[in-house]
């Protein structure tokens, strides 16, 4: 990142979740087959990808009352012990879906643009 920031190329940068791995890529380089990204100023879709003709599923498994409960009642706690001003809270859960990763990136990155009236 450093080397292409001297030299004033633009370029993509990934951290993964965990924070534990990190991808750069100049932006020349990149392959809309391989890293698809949208920013407001900057992105490689392509408006004829907005298109999903079929029913979309989705499968969730959230957490129980009680698990929830347990999580947001340390949340509290570590707040009223001034640990914390500010909290969100997250947790991972399973998710089931007809839609591939190219098709959940595409019909998110267009429903936005749509809500938000963004110009392409």
């Amino acid at each position: 990142m450093n080397t292409l920031a001297k030299e004033d190329k633009d370029f993509i940068f990934i951290i993964n979740y965990k924070a534990d791995g990190a991808y750069v890529e100049e932006y020349s380089d990149t392959n809309p087959d391989e890293l698809l990204f949208a920013f407001p100023s900057l992105s490689n879709l392509l408006v004829s990808e907005s298109d999903k003709s079929e029913d979309v599923e989705w499968h969730t498994e959230p957490p129980t009352r009680d698990d929830y409960e347990r999580r947001i009642n340390l949340v509290k706690q570590r707040e009223c012990e001034s640990d914390s001003y500010l909290a969100n809270l997250t947790c991972k859960i399973p998710v089931r879906t007809n839609l591939s990763l190219h098709e959940i990136f595409v019909l998110s990155f267009f429903t936005i643009i749509n809500v938000y009236e963004v110009p392409l």
